[in-house]
Parts: structure tokens; sequence; C-alpha cells
């Protein structure tokens, strides 16, 4: 126990309660096996000890439901104890407020691990495990303000279950925060630390001289203690003794004559609970790889990289210390830089951490939570500095307690110029985008839509993209930006420039992978052509590399006419006497008209081939029928389709006007939404009598 805040009081705190009896009073555990693992420098690490985060007001309920199962609130107890009714803690209450809850402000008032308090109040007063606790337990709880120079005798201002455990965890802070109102006779280093406050009466079964001389004290001797943390110069603050071997050797039990029990049992009681109280903040490497984008699709080599360009790296590693890491929270886990420790990275990209002005903490733990023995990952981007070799060094570090381990992670690089090229593994030419039926580019037809493509290789060393700042298009070349006489509306500047063709098809094209450029062309006028089409990086530079070249023929709608007949009716039974003809009369016409081009005719889809006035050109007709499909278009060609050589016709009613005298009606085939075929005509002489 301590009653001391301010230097005056330390001679108070020649011995604590705790050191000797309290903790085996009540509910002392009744096995007896050594205590493996103390080290009287370092009992508790400063990271565990203040870890004020390790559990929730709920977690510490069911903590002391677990630890208590039934309370004895009632019942026959030892012979004239004063009190009949009991409360555990796991009930005690407070200013209406829970134990639990008490435990849990306290500690995130002053920063210190609710399980040490929970450790402090079982240590010294049997608090956590008592199943019939006195009034007297919970006023002097954590035995704050009890020195065993005056036994039995407490400073009341001290009193009471908030005021204990709040003055308890002040202490523990002061301490750690090295704070020069509260005083500590121990230091970060060598101390001598006694086993024991005095000599023990074997006949008499008591400690003789227990608050004597410093005489006494060297009974039981010392040992220079190298106190290796602030945690551990807390706890001899409020208990300055250590265990001897034997009272380490008998367990949970008593070793006289000069066993001391205080930091052996608060140790103990710890370990039993919550696990190791000295932290192995430890990892090995499972996994690291690097990539070119964050799908992780395909790995770079790290000896090739490209000034300026960025890059995906993973690095998977496992728990191998008894710390849980956790993404969030006071103390999170992260990677940083080491060789030196929080130097500044040349590769530091915009997405870390402290990207400015650090750059010095380049991601956070992926996962939320990563316990002992599962293993955990960074992932994240660099950006490639100037040419040379490299070799980058990071390490995780849990914030604002430890970087973890001794090792590093290693990533070397040696970084070269970025360059730009390509070569060419495909190239072709389709009638539509449906990609079914290919066209020959030797023979194209003028004013008809062509569905070209091109697959590239990126024989580079730097990613191509779609879109961003320096986006991958195709450009016209020889000369490079002329304007093309294959320009297409659907062209990326089509008006006014007719330069840039298309984007790239894929989003990302990484080195040794294969992206393509797929666009339509329109067909000039008739004509030999050498297209040429060269990848450009926007905002950068043209690629150094063969353009792509497509050798394109353009020829007309070529035809001929064959037999042209009129006819009194549709049957086609009775000849119609052309110069002969009745007024405002219908006859039925047939022209026969052979493909002589290269380019099939069809009657139906989105260019149908029609029949329409000529000189001039879609001029209203004066031999117009009603069947007619505008009075400057007769009709579709008859047949559904007209391969090259073949011979179809066009079938259509007219009208004769209602005045008598000759008439030359001239008609030219055309593809609907792409042009008429040459400029030859199909001529009708009538005369109407």
């Amino acid at each position: 126990m301590v009653d001391g805040i301010l230097k005056k009081h330390w001679p108070l705190l020649l011995a604590l309660l705790g050191v000797f009896g309290l903790s085996l009073i009540y509910s002392t555990p009744t096995h007896a096996a050594p205590v493996v693992g103390f080290n009287p420098g370092l009992i508790i690490d400063d990271g565990i000890f203040t870890n004020s985060d390790s559990m929730s007001p709920n977690d510490i309920q069911l903590f002391l439901n677990s630890k208590v199962v039934t309370c004895k609130t009632n019942g026959v107890q030892p012979h004239n104890y004063p009190q009949t009714t009991f409360t555990c803690l796991k009930d005690y209450r407070e200013n209406g407020k829970l134990a639990s809850q008490i435990i849990y402000d306290v500690a995130k008032e002053f920063t210190i691990n609710p399980q040490v308090l929970l450790t402090l109040l079982q240590k010294e007063q049997s608090l956590v495990t008592d199943t019939w606790p006195s009034d007297s337990q919970y006023r002097i709880a954590t035995g704050y303000g009890c020195p065993d120079s005056t036994p039995g005798v407490c400073d009341s201002k001290y009193y009471g279950f908030t005021n204990q455990v709040s003055w308890a965890a002040r202490m523990f802070r002061s301490i750690m925060n090295n704070s020069s109102g509260w005083y500590t006779p121990y230091v970060l280093g060598n101390n001598t630390i006694y086993y024991n406050p005095g000599p023990y009466d074997n006949a008499n079964s008591r400690y003789f001289g227990r608050f004597g001389t410093r005489a006494d004290i060297q009974y039981c001797g010392s040992t220079v203690v190298n106190i290796q943390n602030r945690a551990t110069q807390a706890l001899y603050n409020y208990t300055p003794y250590q265990p001897n071997q034997a009272a380490l050797n008998a367990g949970w039990a008593a070793a006289p004559p000069c066993g001391a029990y205080g930091n052996r049992n608060f140790y103990q009681y710890f370990t039993d609970w919550f696990g190791s109280t000295t932290t192995r903040y430890t990892w090995s490497t499972v996994s690291q790889n690097a990539y070119y984008d964050d799908s992780k699709t395909l790995p770079v080599n790290m000896g090739t990289l490209a000034a300026g360009e960025r890059y995906y790296l993973t690095v998977s590693i496992k728990n191998t210390g008894n710390v849980t890491w956790n993404k969030l929270g006071q103390n999170p886990v992260n990677l940083g830089t080491t060789d030196a420790k929080d130097r500044v990275s040349t590769f530091c990209d915009p997405t870390w951490i402290n990207k400015s002005p650090g750059c010095n903490r380049i991601a956070s733990l992926k996962e939320y939570t990563v316990a002992p023995g599962q293993i955990g990952s960074f992932e994240f981007w660099i950006t490639a500095p100037s040419t040379g070799s490299y070799n980058e060094l990071f390490a995780p570090v849990m914030e604002g307690v430890t970087w973890m381990g001794n090792g590093s992670i290693s990533f070397p690089a040696i970084v070269s110029p970025s360059y730009y090229t390509s070569a060419i593994t495909g190239q072709y030419a389709y009638t539509n985008s449906t990609k079914q039926t290919y066209a020959d580019i030797r023979s194209l037809t003028p004013g008809t839509k062509y569905y070209l493509g091109i697959d590239l290789k990126n024989t580079g060393n730097v990613t191509w993209n779609k879109l961003g700042p320096n986006p991958v298009n195709l450009g016209t070349t020889d000369a490079k930006d002329r304007v093309s006489p294959f320009c297409d509306s659907t062209w990326i500047n089509s008006n006014p420039g007719c330069n840039r063709i298309s984007s790239l098809k894929e989003y990302t094209v990484a080195p040794g992978q294969i992206g393509s450029f797929e666009f339509w062309v329109t067909a000039p006028s008739t004509g030999s052509y050498n297209e040429n089409y060269l990848p450009v990086v926007e905002g950068k530079n043209w690629m150094q590399s063969p353009s792509a070249t497509f050798s394109i023929g353009v020829a007309p709608y070529t035809w001929s006419v064959g037999k042209q007949s009129v006819y009194i009716d549709s049957s086609k039974t009775t000849l119609a006497d052309i110069n002969n003809l009745k007024p405002n009369t219908r006859y039925y016409t047939a022209t026969e008209i052979k493909n002589t081009g290269n380019v099939t005719w069809n009657k139906l889809g989105q260019n149908p081939t029609s029949l329409g006035t000529s000189n001039a050109r879609d001029r209203t007709s004066l031999i117009c029928d009603t069947t007619w499909l505008a009075c400057n278009r007769p009709n579709l060609i008859h047949e559904y389709s007209i391969g090259p050589g073949q011979t179809g016709s066009y079938e259509f009613w007219i009208k004769t006007p209602a005045s008598t005298g000759a008439l030359s009606e001239s008609f030219t085939p055309l593809v609907e939404g792409q042009n008429w075929m040459g400029s030859s005509s199909i001529t009708l002489n009538l005369k109407v009598q």
C-alpha cells in the first residue's frame, strides 16, 4: 500500500501491506508451481501498463462476472464478523456507477491499463475474487494512504472505492510521466532493491523488527536491479521490495523468513488473467511482391522500374509476438521507413499516410486486428525517383509504443529512364463493329464506314493508361497530327483536327501486355491511300516505334443497266407503248441492273440500296405515284441482296401527268446514309398522247 504523493511522505513508504499478506489472506490460489519469467528489472512493459484500450466497460464487467459466479450476499460468517450482508465487486456501485465503469473511466482518464487496476485491486484486497468482501476492503480498495509503517491507520482523505482507484492511477501516471511533483527514490538504471523489510522470528512466526532500522532490512539482503522502464519503476514505488528466489519457488505460497510477495503476486495475477506482462513485438516476412497496378495481376521486376512511374507493392508479415496489432485506436500498427528509422523516402507517393513533409509512414495495416500467429498485410503505391540503384527498407511500427522487431523488409530497385515503345502484333478491318465479316481494304467503297483495329505489345518500361493526365491515344502520323481523309464522326477530335483516332481500349496495359485500338473509318473518294497511325502519350511524347500502316484502295460503286420495260400492270404480262401512254394513268416499270462493283447491295438494314431521282438529285418526279417511298425515292431494290456480279432490278409504279408531251425521267441507285452510286443514270423516255 502507499500513502505518499509528495516527497515528504516517502518515509511512510518503507513497507506496504500488499508486500506481505493481503493478497494471501483473501482467495489465494492453491497451486504452488514456481513462478516462471519474473524479471525484477522489467516486471511489465510500458506499452501494456498504459494500454487503456485493452478492455471496454462491458469487457471489465464480463471479467468480474467470470471471477465470482455467486456472491455470498448473506449468511453465517466468521465469529464476531461485523458485517452480514455483502456486495461483490461485480455488483458494487458507488454514486450509482458500477465498479466496472469506474475502473474504465479512471483507466481512460490517466491512460493506465484497466487490467493493471484489476490486478492491483486483487493484489491489495482480493476484491476481484472475494465472495464476501467487507466495507473496509472497498474503503481502502487499492491500499492507497495506508502505509505499513502505521498498521491499521489509513488517511481518511483517500477513502472510497473511486478515490482509491483514482489515486493509484494518478500515482502510476505521474511516475510514467516522470513528474517532478511526485517523489520516487527509484531511477531508470541500477537500484538497490531489498527482499524484505525485516528479519523473521521463527519462534513466534512473525517478522522481527518489521518497522525497525535499516539494519533490520538488510537482514534479508538485496540485489542491484536494473529498472528498465517507468512501469516497473511505478510498481516499486507502490511496493518497494522484490521477491527472493524462495518466494518465486513457492508459487502462490509464503516463503519465510524473507519472502516478499506484492510484486510477485501482481505478476502472477496479471499473467494468469491477461497473458504476458512483457510484450514481444516480433514478426517474420511471409511474402512481398511488386505489381504494375493495384489489381495485382501483372508482377513488375523491381530491377526495371521507370523514373516517375507508380508501382503497387504488397507485404505480408506474420505476428510472431504476443501482442495483437490494431489498424485503428491509440496505437495503430503502420509501415514506416527504416535505415535510418523515419528517414524521408525517395519513393514517397501521394497516397502515403504522411506524404508531406515526413514521407516516412507508408501505409496502415490492411486488417483491423492481427492476433499473435496471424498474418497481416500492407499494400501501397510507390513513385519511382530519378535513375539509380536503391534499397528501400521498411518495418512495422506500433505508433506511440515501439518499432517492431529489429529487421526490415527490403525492396532493392533499379530505376531507369522511362521509355515508351510498342510492337505491332496484329491489325484488321471489318465491315462493322461485330467483327464477323472481314473487309478488303484494297477495295473499299466511297462514303462507306469500316471498322479497323490494331493490336500492340507494350515493349517499353511504362504502363499505358486509358485515362488520367497522360492517356495513350492513337494519332495520325506521316506527318504526325496530319488531317486524315478517313476521319469519322466517332474519332476523338473529328472536328476540326481529325488527327486523334481513338483511345486505348484497355484501361491499363503494363509492359509485356497487349493493348488495342479499334475505330471506325469512313472511306473518302476513290484512290489509293497509305494510312499511318501511331500511339501517342498525351502530354509526353509519341512512342518511339514504327507506325501501323493500312494500305487502302477506295473504288466506286459501279453498275450497268440491263433490260428496261414498262407494263400496263404489275403482272408484267402486257407491255405498254412508251411512245403512246395515256395521261393520268398508272403503269408498272421494271429495270434490270447489274452490280459491277465490289460491295454487296442490301434491301434492308442500316444502309439499304434504293433508287433516287437524279439530274438534279433528289428532285420531285413528275411521274410520282402514291406507292413511292417519296416523290424522290421510287423504291428499294427488288431483291434482298445483290452481290458483286449479280443482277437485280428496280420495280415500281409510275403515273403519267395529265398534260401530254414527251418526258425524260432520270434515276440513280444510292446506298442510303452513305453515297450515290456514281453519276450515271437510269433514264425513262416516255411520250404522253
